[in-house]
């Protein structure tokens, strides 16, 4: 009754079958697992077999074709038509609750990105493979001009989590039986991978200022090639220092210098920065409570470091504002904080070499490492569990590998 055919371009299984009045029908099952497929062509079997029985209606509801009526044993709904990408996007935020604050106001920031080069009112089940790839090419190629402020180019990694985001409204609408195929970004043959070419450093080199320095010498990166080196910086015990006494220093923006020292000194996140609030800061027992939404645990407790001390009883002296950090009497918000940051060094040596808290938080990290802190204890300063997420955070300096060969055979 029905009989599978596997298809080479696609890597995966197809049914075909005959519906009761004689004509033949090929269904994608998105499937390369035979099994799985097997299923499939079952199903399609109890379909017909329903039909000859009178069990189930040979002729379909309004809106559902024969093929996806018999493909889903009579499961199937009418597709809503005129669902559009904004609707979709906007439909997925409001019912999906489940995630946190944080991946929300990410994924706010994705869609807008994503509506604004694919088309707000574009439909959703038009969408296609050629359609994502040329959104990639765009986000990698075009810069970003908003209010007389031109953004950099997105990253390769960057679109992944963009495309991430479209993924999975993608999937929610096929769920909800809006979209029947399979979502364009997505590599039938490997559902992991993604279809549209990203060319990703997952495993972004971690390097010293020095470091990065030679390395632009010796192989004579241009300008507009040494962000991705910059992007991996890493700064020292004596380089920490320097920039945490510009900072003290710098008066215009004082405002968003304990943000700094948070990362630097304590090494918290963006988020979790402006989240912090005043009360959060225990003096006599020497430790900063940190909200966290990355962990199962709400709160980690981490230490006051002596800098960090000497610069907090200075800075909460007085101090009645909720938010541990302020600017112009307003807690920082995602588009605040990162502003502000790079209003802080500009005309300095550090312009356009530190790309955000990250980059001092990793360097918290490696400092603590490198005045002999254990990656266990480090890591649950900083959050986290895996050896992977510890290995990434805490790097070896250059200057503590040459001190091994004092206890090398």
């Amino acid at each position: 009754m029905a009989s599978l055919v596997w298809k080479e371009k696609s890597k995966s299984w197809q049914v075909v079958f005959y519906d009761p009045n004689g004509h033949q029908w090929w269904k994608k099952t998105g499937k390369a697992n035979k099994k799985d497929a097997m299923r499939d062509k079952a199903r399609v079997e109890e379909a017909l077999t329903m039909m000859e029985a009178g069990l189930l209606s040979r002729n379909p509801p309004d809106g559902i074709h024969i093929k996806d009526w018999i493909f889903s044993c009579g499961e199937a709904t009418p597709i809503e038509e005129t669902l559009s990408l904004a609707d979709a996007c906007q439909r997925y935020q409001s019912e999906v609750s489940d995630n946190a604050k944080d991946t929300k106001e990410g994924e706010a920031v994705h869609v807008r990105h994503l509506c604004r080069v694919l088309g707000g009112k574009t439909l959703l089940r038009s969408l296609t493979l050629r359609d994502m790839k040329a959104y990639a090419d765009n986000r990698r190629t075009k810069p970003l001009k908003v209010k007389g402020r031109t953004y950099p180019t997105a990253s390769d990694k960057t679109i992944k989590y963009e495309l991430l985001t479209f993924t999975k409204v993608w999937q929610w609408a096929r769920r909800n039986n809006f979209v029947t195929s399979t979502c364009p970004v997505k590599d039938v043959a490997n559902p992991r991978q993604y279809a549209v070419p990203l060319a990703i450093n997952e495993d972004r080199e971690q390097l010293t200022w020095d470091e990065i320095e030679l390395r632009i010498k010796k192989e004579r990166i241009p300008a507009d090639k040494q962000r991705e080196l910059w992007a991996g910086l890493y700064l020292n015990a004596d380089e920490m220092t320097e920039l945490l006494n510009y900072c003290r220093d710098n008066k215009r923006y004082a405002a968003i210098v304990p943000a700094i020292f948070l990362a630097a000194c304590a090494g918290m996140r963006q988020a979790e920065i402006q989240r912090a609030r005043t009360t959060d800061v225990d003096l006599k027992s020497g430790f900063i409570t940190v909200r966290q939404r990355k962990s199962t645990k709400p709160t980690r407790q981490v230490p006051i470091s002596d800098t960090l001390r000497a610069y907090l009883v200075e800075y909460l002296k007085g101090r009645e504002e909720v938010y541990l950090v302020t600017v112009k009497d307003k807690a920082l918000t995602g588009s605040t904080a990162p502003y502000y940051f790079d209003m802080l060094f500009k005309g300095s040596k550090w312009e356009n070499k530190l790309c955000g808290y990250h980059r001092l938080r990793h360097s918290f990290g490696s400092i603590a490492l490198s005045n002999g802190g254990t990656r266990d204890v480090i890591g649950s300063l900083m959050g986290h569990s895996t050896e992977e997420m510890k290995s990434l955070y805490q790097k070896v300096y250059p200057c503590d590998k040459a001190k091994a060969a004092t206890f090398l055979p």
